[in-house]
């Protein structure tokens, strides 16, 4: 049986890197199954379920959400904001959903902060514009 190159990545983790036999995956227009030698091409990920045949024949399933899948000679590299393998996803939306609202607090502290000093400029202004006028 032919294998391939395999890597995984989300901008938190690498997921998987590794030798596997088929990748099967989700588009918009259905489902894809990649084998060794497939011709090379760039697709985009649609969020399902999706599985690979490991080396030793067994097969794993994982959730991708939209991404970007690039295929090369004997390599694929799967990058997407969220995959994560299925006996896992529990946990990881918990996780995604932590760093979501982490996220919005740290924006709001961010946008806060930009207007505090927007309003200490112009004041600053509004001070050197009376003083040159005096």
């Amino acid at each position: 049986m032919n294998f391939f190159k395999l890597k995984m990545l989300t901008p938190e983790k690498i997921l998987f890197e590794g030798n596997v036999s088929s990748l099967k995956v989700m588009l918009s227009d259905g489902g894809l199954e990649i084998l060794a030698s497939h011709l090379p091409s760039i697709s985009f990920l649609s969020s399902g379920e999706c599985r690979i045949k490991l080396e030793d024949g067994s097969q794993k399933t994982f959730i991708s959400d939209d991404g970007i899948m690039n295929i090369e000679r004997s390599k694929v590299t799967l990058s997407s904001d969220f995959l994560e393998w299925s006996e896992n996803l529990s946990t990881a939306l918990e996780e995604k959903q932590k760093r979501i609202s982490l996220e919005k607090e740290r924006r709001s502290e961010s946008f806060t902060q930009h207007q505090l000093g927007s309003l200490d400029l112009i004041k600053t202004f509004i001070k050197k514009n009376k003083d040159d006028n005096n």
